[in-house]
């Protein structure tokens, strides 16, 4: 009876530790892991995790105010049936979420009425205290084995770019991830939707 009492009292301990913790579990490898409350362990899930919100895309820019995030050019218009990349959003402490917005009605939008059609986060300068987790509990400083133990192995590859940094390679026919590890560690985070 005592045992009991001391994992479930453990149990809450953990869960009140990590925001968002629904249950904690032991995953394929014998790892310990967390489950965030909403957030799929899937990689193709098209989530990612601020806070306790799970976001999913296609999201609008605009609603990404509540989590203190911006445009510059939110009043710029996007022509009908097209897209842009290489577009950021920025909060106050200087965190910054990139990737490629999309216009699919037939009338030119505002940039902050627009979809993020996928993301892109790295771990460098400002962003390298970013509190982001993705799917599965993956985040900065995830470690190769931790992404392959909820991912399972890259689909399509994995890609040396030199003795510090890799790249695995996860598709399928509606979208594709990129993670480039440096040291061994997540560093960038690039999340496509065909």
């Amino acid at each position: 009876m005592k045992l009991k009492l001391f994992a479930a009292v453990t149990l809450m301990l953990i869960c009140a530790a990590f925001p968002g913790c629904s249950k904690t579990d032991n995953n394929a490898s014998g790892r310990f892991s967390i489950v965030y409350a909403g957030l799929s362990d899937k990689w193709d899930s098209n989530q990612f995790m601020i806070g306790e919100d799970v976001i999913k895309l296609p999201f609008k820019l605009s609603d990404m105010k509540k989590y203190g995030f911006s445009c510059g050019e939110s009043d710029k218009l996007l022509e009908p049936k097209s897209t842009t990349s290489g577009f950021s959003l920025k909060n106050s402490s200087g965190f910054s979420i990139g990737g490629t917005i999309s216009n699919s009605t037939d009338s030119s939008l505002k940039y902050s009425e627009c979809y993020f059609k996928d993301f892109a986060i790295t771990f460098s300068g400002k962003n390298k205290d970013f509190d982001v987790i993705f799917p599965g509990g993956i985040k900065k400083d995830s470690t190769e084995d931790d992404v392959t133990s909820v991912y399972g192995e890259p689909s399509d590859g994995i890609e040396a770019v030199n003795e510090k940094l890799e790249i695995y390679h996860y598709k399928n026919e509606k979208s594709s991830l990129d993670i480039t590890f440096m040291n061994g560690k997540l560093y960038y985070y690039v999340f496509h939707t065909e």
